[in-house]
């Protein structure tokens, strides 16, 4: 169950692949705005993302203090990358 986390304790990861696109950003802010986050952060224990970068940056911009995440066990930094490629490849990216 994910839990409300400040995003100050969560933070991006330094590999992931995906590069922001501001439409799409834009979208995601509207979604966020007008349905709220339908899909939680994905991060390990020590607060890296997994998954929900795009996420994780609006909510920034949008100026929100917390962020529903779900946290994973602990893995190798070859298994974080990936799970971060699969979440990316998920959505078509």
């Amino acid at each position: 169950m994910p839990a409300l986390t400040p995003l100050a304790d969560i933070q991006p990861s330094t590999y992931n692949p995906r590069s922001a696109d501001p439409a799409r950003l834009d979208l995601i802010e509207l979604s966020l705005r007008k349905l709220g986050f339908l899909l939680p952060l994905y991060a390990d224990p020590d607060g890296e993302i997994l998954s929900g970068h795009q996420r994780h940056f609006v909510a920034e911009r949008m100026g929100l203090d917390v962020v529903p995440v779900e946290r994973v066990k602990a893995m190798s930094l070859a298994r974080r990358q990936a799970v971060n490629i699969m979440f990316n490849r998920g959505t078509n990216d």
